[in-house]
């Protein structure tokens, strides 16, 4: 009697790569092209978490050069819900996320990965982003303060006053060998499955914007270091997946405020005045954007 053919099985990937996507089926393509000519060593799985695109993501990822898992959402849920749920759907041990708009330019992946297994209490590493032109791309920062937060990249005081001392520094510069930072932007970093389920993942209160700052605050409440690695380099085409400014604007001070509220609960008269000169601040900015 024939036997029947015993059931392939899959090895356990090592690293699973989520990208939540909105919109960038462009960009999209350019990041798992140059994951392409960088594939993860070991065994890898990528998840694609769309956020009810109304481009052709959909389609085009059932027929995409590079073997996925795709997650459709009947609702934009921001970045943190659709990245926990993508997440929670990973078999690798490690978890890298990075944005639909970042193109590898090294073995990202393998690099990261290999640092932070070798690094004791590292709880997270983040790559070296460039623009499109290849200059520098500040994506860490100290921890949001009170005091930092008015001269983070963006803010009207950041172009005019540089006022001397740590305690008004915010976003970190270029460093040309691996450094412990603050904070490390989500764009394109990793984590442990086993840390990041421990942590309940990114807090979903935040719909885009903060959450990987929250994420390494609490990593770092844990003990846990996060780590600029850059010899992973990527390009990030920096807004790139962000379509309406206004709303993306919206989701940003809240993003504040939370992270505030949150983190600060005691400050409370400092929250008051924070939320106040944000709403001021944002009001400012879009009758100037009109005028022009």
């Amino acid at each position: 009697m024939e036997q029947p053919a015993p059931e392939r099985v899959s090895p356990a990937p090592r690293i699973s790569i989520i990208v939540v996507t909105y919109n960038s089926l462009t960009y999209l393509k350019e990041l798992l092209a140059s994951i392409g000519v960088y594939p993860p060593q070991d065994h890898y799985e990528i998840i694609v978490v769309d956020n009810a695109s109304a481009d052709e993501t959909a389609q085009w990822c059932l027929y995409a050069p590079l073997e996925m898992r795709l997650v459709l959402n009947h609702e934009n849920r921001g970045f943190a819900a659709a990245a926990n749920f993508g997440a929670q759907l990973a078999r690798g041990e490690l978890l890298l996320f990075c944005n639909p708009d970042v193109r590898w330019l090294s073995p990202v992946a393998d690099r990261l990965a290999d640092f932070l297994e070798t690094t004791p209490a590292c709880g997270a590493v983040a790559a070296r982003l460039v623009y499109p032109d290849r200059s520098f791309q500040p994506s860490c920062r100290r921890f949001p303060t009170f005091a930092n937060i008015w001269f983070s990249r963006g803010s009207p005081l950041s172009r005019t006053l540089r006022p001397a001392g740590r305690r008004f520094e915010y976003t970190l510069p270029d460093y040309d060998q691996t450094t412990i930072v603050d904070s490390a932007s989500g764009t394109c970093l990793l984590v442990t499955k086993a840390t990041f389920d421990k942590l309940g993942g990114f807090d979903e209160r935040f719909f885009m914007f903060a959450e990987d700052t929250d994420l390494c605050r609490r990593l770092a409440d844990q003990g846990w270091q996060t780590w600029f690695v850059p010899a992973a380099t990527a390009i990030h085409h920096w807004g790139g997946s962000s379509h309406d400014l206004r709303a993306v604007s919206g989701h940003h001070i809240r993003s504040i405020r939370h992270y505030f509220r949150k983190h600060y609960p005691r400050a409370r008269i400092r929250n008051f005045l924070l939320r106040i000169s944000l709403a001021v601040l944002d009001m400012t900015r879009h009758l100037r954007k009109r005028r022009v």
